[in-house]
């Protein structure tokens, strides 16, 4: 089988094949998830009209996404997996489960993937904050606004400086690797905005202090993808993701603020966050005897 390096060039096919089969929740088959996190995940793609299969090589040699497609094409794409011994399928939505399970009965060890699984916002109900569950959602907001001068301006190419920037900021805090990082940002934003790009910058006291942008999924469905902060700005966070749902209300219904990884920080802000429901998502495991 022929994987290759995901380029731009391969967006509208695996786009195509994904909403033609309902992958339109989950942020993880989408072309621009793939396409941003080839480098850190080791991503290759095997894709033509009707399907597309992902190799994980951060999981191993015999790691793979969960093929989105044709059912007679993931099928013989299995047969192919399970002629070479064992293997792993990621990201499997409960009606992955079922296709697995009606295809090889009893053979697949299924897990669920709590720190893969993405959390759903409803965009009108956090736009409004309002009752007593979203009460300390709005104290954090309002003791932001008070705390300085916050201004939000769309992610642009004008602002795209300041994105650069505080993306540099935030990977220099982790002492990580930052120039591919920064340059992704630039041959992101440059390749999606004609393809429904959304985002926005937020300046604090005339510093650029946080990003966040992101893709749709669907008609209904934004994923968020990307959200920088640099420094340590309390409630910053929930102030831009609560920014650009305001920004994206009337156009989808739903924000997709992708998954925790099992970081307790991380999972914490988001539930804080309130959200309506989760994209669950599981990780099948099919060993030979």
């Amino acid at each position: 089988m022929n994987f290759e390096p995901i380029t731009l060039a391969q967006r509208d096919t695996i786009e195509q094949s994904r909403m033609r089969y309902g992958h339109t929740v989950s942020a993880w088959h989408a072309f621009h998830s793939l396409w941003l996190w080839q480098d850190v995940l080791k991503l290759s793609v095997l894709a033509d009209d009707g399907f597309y299969a992902v190799r994980y090589g951060a999981k191993g040699d015999h790691a793979y996404f969960m093929p989105c497609g044709n059912p007679d094409r993931i099928k013989a794409f299995l047969d192919s997996l399970r002629e070479t011994g064992s293997f792993r399928l990621y990201y499997l939505r409960e009606q992955d489960k079922e296709l697995l399970e009606a295809y090889a009965p009893g053979q697949f060890q299924f897990t669920y993937d709590r720190d893969g699984s993405e959390y759903l916002y409803d965009i009108a109900e956090q736009c409004a904050l309002s009752g007593t569950k979203f009460k300390k959602n709005r104290q954090q907001m309002h003791r932001l606004q008070k705390s300085g001068e916050i201004e939000v301006k769309p992610l642009t190419a004008e602002t795209l400086p300041d994105a650069a920037e505080i993306e540099k900021l935030w990977f220099a805090q982790k002492e990580s690797d930052l120039n591919d990082r920064v340059r992704r940002i630039a041959d992101f934003y440059a390749a999606f905005r004609d393809c429904g790009m959304q985002g926005l910058v937020i300046h604090q006291n005339g510093m650029p202090t946080a990003f966040i942008a992101g893709m749709p999924v669907s008609d209904t469905v934004f994923d968020a993808c990307l959200l920088r902060i640099s420094g340590d700005t309390p409630d910053l966070g929930l102030f831009a993701c609560h920014a650009l749902m305001e920004a994206l209300s009337g156009q989808y219904v739903t924000l997709n603020a992708e998954e925790d990884m099992g970081l307790p920080g991380l999972r914490t802000f988001k539930q804080k966050m309130h959200p309506c429901g989760m994209a669950d998502l599981w990780e099948a495991i099919y060993e030979t005897d």
